[in-house]
């Protein structure tokens, strides 16, 4: 907690310029051991529709720690979805939102983690 209010303070006394330049550094870093062959596999499903840029350049998805749809085969269990875990051991599932062709998807994951 203190760390975070020595963190605060820092940004009132200099600003956002600094956070942003540093948002901007670390945005672009992915280590080396990260692999992201099912992301690479699936871009169809992570675009717009109609459109040919990925929704979100810089959110990969991460093969050690995505989201795999239960109940599929492997060739159709994607899903633009990972795993997070908190220092309390609590996870939770980052997601991008789901686009009109990944709806079904993103529900089937939503009720495959509660139930």
């Amino acid at each position: 907690m203190e760390n975070s209010l020595e963190w605060a303070k820092s940004i009132c006394r200099n600003g956002l310029r600094p956070l942003l330049r540093e948002f901007t550094t670390v945005r672009k870093y992915i280590p080396k051991d990260i692999t992201t062959d099912y992301f690479d596999q699936n871009a169809t499903k992570n675009r717009i529709a109609l459109h040919t840029q990925f929704r979100y350049t810089d959110v990969m998805c991460i093969d050690s720690t995505r989201v795999v749809l239960q109940g599929r085969s492997k060739k159709n269990n994607y899903i633009h979805a990972n795993w997070v875990r908190l220092p309390s051991s609590r996870r939770y599932i980052c997601t991008q939102g789901p686009l009109d062709e990944t709806v079904e998807d993103f529900w089937l994951m939503i009720f495959k983690v509660i139930f």
